[in-house]
This record gives C-alpha cells, structure tokens and sequence, in this order.
C-alpha cells in the first residue's frame, strides 16, 4: 500500500512511479485500487492488538478515518493458525 499525498508525511506515487516499484519488488501483475484517503493498513501484533500503520484522511484532517462501507481484506497466517481457527469452528 502506497500512502497518498499529506504535506509533511507522504509524497504519494504517480502511475509510472508505481508500475517502476511494483516491477522493482518482482511482481509482474499489480493493481491499483484507488483508495485516497479511505485506504487504512492495520497490522495485528502477535499479542492480538491492532494498530493502523498508515495516516487516513479524511475532510483534510490527517489521521481522521473516512466512514466507507466496503473493504478489501487479507489475512496472512500460518498453516497451523488457518488449521487452529476452523478447528475452533
């Protein structure tokens, strides 16, 4: 996730700057979702707490979440935490 423009914090990425980094990491498909300032990245630490990673903004506050009713999630986990959960089911 590329954080988009916010004085001070972020620069953003243009297009071609994006298609540049993607290639750079290896990936030869990519997608670009668009999510302005509504994208959040939230991390899960192994003790279970959350914590955004990145800077919402929202009205021109940075760090203020945009109300959206929709969201793309994934879930990176171990086999045995996959295996532990629906075990739990």
């Amino acid at each position: 996730m590329i954080d988009g423009r916010q004085y001070t914090y972020s620069r953003g990425m243009r297009f071609d700057e994006l298609a540049r980094f993607v290639r750079k990491l290896g990936a030869y498909d990519a997608a670009n979702l668009d999510g302005g300032g509504s994208a959040t990245l939230v991390h899960r630490q192994a003790n279970g707490d959350t914590h955004v990673v990145n800077s919402t903004i929202h009205q021109r506050i940075p760090g203020r979440e945009r109300p959206v009713a929709n969201h793309l999630g994934i879930r990176v986990g171990t086999e045995s935490e996959s295996t532990l959960e629906s075990d739990a089911r």
